[in-house]
């Protein structure tokens, strides 16, 4: 059902605006900004429990990070709203036992078509639950709702985390087929958590380098760090996935999904080239693209977790009490505490992950918010003509 309805405003600087549109600052006058259009998304919850719920607050982390990365896509003295229509697609009650989760499966109320036909894409972000468990009636739920809705229908989506698990995970529906090569399994090295470094494919590196296309021959990012907390992982890829990057315990961090499926590597760069002059040709010619279009991105990582916003307001200048209060590194911090009470990671894991988090912030921050960027230019959500540099 649908919990509550987030926007925020993304303005062409350094920056963005970090306000409430009915609230205007005295100052907000003083520089017009002609505005873009709205880009509208739906973000589907998936955790009711703290530190990573509520879905309420976990959507706060995404627009941050939307806003962030569409602030580096709007033209000189522009600016745009973003808007989540947050719904909660979990059990409202945590900790259910299966009977329980059925009679609560009830309430759960996937987007109508009206709200679908009004948004530009779907978020599925974390969760503390396993995408392979077929226990969890809403898990299941969700499971074939990505198969007849996102996929059937070729909505753009971002995955993360347990997103990116499911995504995959939904191809090996037997419902639709199954056998399809999509798989979430637990990782066999165990729980990860802490900044990791995920080694990008051909394929990755292109689409990290912003997906320009003269850096296809040429690219300059080959590997990105980014937060992580998670105990399952995207073990394959369906026939129309392809991996973006991994690493030795983890082999696909990231994936993206085309509409149709894909012979080999040197044919998916000769599709995203030819996605740019489809493009093209759309908009001055009105040209249907007849070429696979890319329908997900999805990351194992939490790009989310790079988050500044914060609901106290330290002082000017001090920049480590301000990543410290941020809601993203208290998320983030408190998650790696609750892995290290539950036995998931150690103690001196969960000190060295603590000390990255604020040592290694604004690294991992510009990759995280380069990586949204990235997803959004793939989904269409973002200019990919009138990118300032990050």
């Amino acid at each position: 059902m649908k919990v509550v309805t987030l926007q925020r405003t993304a303005i062409s600087t350094n920056g963005y605006c970090n306000r409430d549109d009915n609230n205007k600052g005295d100052g907000d006058d003083a520089i017009i900004f002609e505005e873009e259009d709205e880009l509208r998304l739906i973000f589907l919850g998936c955790e009711v429990s703290p530190p990573y719920g509520p879905c309420e607050h976990t959507a706060e982390l995404f627009l941050d990070l939307i806003a962030a990365a569409a602030s580096n896509c709007l033209r000189p003295n522009h600016q745009r709203r973003i808007v989540l229509d947050v719904f909660n697609v979990s059990p409202s009650q945590p900790n259910l036992d299966d009977d329980d989760d059925d009679e609560h499966i009830l309430e759960i109320k996937f987007p109508t078509e009206k709200d679908l036909n009004s948004a530009d894409g779907v978020i599925l972000p974390g969760s503390f639950s396993s995408a392979n468990d077929e226990k969890k009636p809403w898990i299941v739920m969700l499971k074939d709702w990505i198969q007849t809705v996102l996929v059937a229908r070729e909505i753009p989506t971002f995955g993360v985390c347990f997103g990116h698990q499911l995504y995959a995970h939904s191809f090996n529906n037997k419902q639709f087929g199954g056998g399809h090569g999509g798989s979430a399994v637990t990782c066999p090295a165990g729980p990860q958590a802490g900044r990791r470094t995920t080694q990008l494919t051909i394929v990755g590196r292109a689409i990290d380098n912003n997906d320009v296309p003269e850096l296809f021959q040429k690219p300059t990012i080959t590997t990105l760090d980014l937060f992580y907390t998670h105990g399952d992982m995207v073990e394959s890829l369906p026939s129309r996935g392809v991996n973006l990057g991994g690493n030795d315990k983890v082999p696909i961090h990231a994936a993206v999904y085309f509409s149709t499926p894909l012979a080999d590597t040197e044919d998916i760069l000769d599709v995203m080239l030819a996605r740019d002059k489809d493009e093209d040709d759309t908009q001055t010619n009105g040209i249907n693209s007849s070429n696979p279009r890319v329908i997900a991105v999805t990351f194992q990582a939490h790009p989310e977790f790079a988050s500044l916003l914060s609901s106290s307001s330290p002082k000017k200048g001090e920049k480590e009490m301000i990543i410290f209060s941020s809601k993203g590194n208290i998320t983030y911090r408190n998650i790696l505490q609750l892995m290290k009470d539950n036995g998931d990671i150690s103690q001196q894991d969960y000190q060295n992950a603590e000390k990255d988090s604020i040592i290694d912030y604004d690294r991992i921050r510009e990759q995280s918010v380069g990586t949204m960027i990235s997803a959004g230019r793939l989904l269409n959500w973002f200019s990919s003509s009138s990118t300032t540099a990050l």
